[in-house]
C-alpha cells in the first residue's frame, strides 16, 4: 500500500504524521469488485431506426440547384434515456448520395419507455444537373436489419 507523509500543519495534520493514501486504495477495491464492468462498453453504435414511415422521417427538397448546398434531415427514434445521436455518414458518387444515421444505444441499466426523436442533419451538394438519388440506410421501425430507402431529387 502507498504511504504518504504529511509534513504540513494544514487541515489538522500534525508534522510527521503518516497516513494511508485512501484514493488509490478505493480505486483498487472498486476494480476488484467491479473490474470487468470498467472495460465493457455501456453503449454501442447502431444504425438509426426510422419512425413509422420513411417519407415522414426524411426531409429534403424535391428540387435543388446544381452546385448549391442543401440540407438533409433524418429523424430517428428511440428511448429518451438510452438512445443518442452519434454521427451521420455521407458518401457521394456523382448524382448518388448515401446517408447513414448512427446512434448510440445504451446496453446497461434501465431505459425509460418515453419515445424520442433524435435528429440527424447533414448537407449535400450535387454538382451536375439531372435526376439524383438519395439513399438512406437505416432500420425500419421495430426491425433490426438495415434497409436502403430511396428518394429522387431533381438537380437543375
Amino acid at each position: 500500500m502507498a504511504k504518504m507523509t504529511d509534513r504540513s500543519n494544514g487541515h489538522g495534520s500534525s508534522p510527521g504524521r503518516t497516513h494511508i493514501a485512501t484514493r488509490p486504495l478505493a480505486a483498487m477495491v472498486y476494480i476488484l469488485l467491479f473490474g470487468c464492468s470498467l472495460f465493457e462498453p455501456d453503449r454501442v453504435l447502431v444504425v438509426g431506426e426510422l419512425g413509422d414511415s420513411f417519407e415522414r422521417s426524411v426531409s429534403t427538397p424535391d428540387t435543388v440547384a446544381a452546385g448549391r448546398t442543401f440540407e438533409v434531415a433524418i429523424a430517428t427514434v428511440g428511448s429518451r434515456s438510452c438512445v443518442s445521436v452519434a454521427s451521420t455518414e455521407v458518401t457521394t458518387d456523382g448524382l448518388t448520395a448515401t446517408v447513414t444515421p448512427f446512434n448510440y444505444q445504451r446496453i446497461k441499466g434501465g431505459c425509460d419507455d418515453v419515445p424520442w426523436i433524435h435528429m440527424h442533419r447533414t448537407t449535400l451538394t450535387f454538382e451536375v444537373r439531372g435526376s439524383a438519388r438519395l439513399i438512406v440506410r437505416a432500420r425500419p421501425f421495430g426491425v433490426e436489419e438495415v434497409h436502403s430507402f430511396e428518394r429522387s431529387i431533381v438537380v437543375q
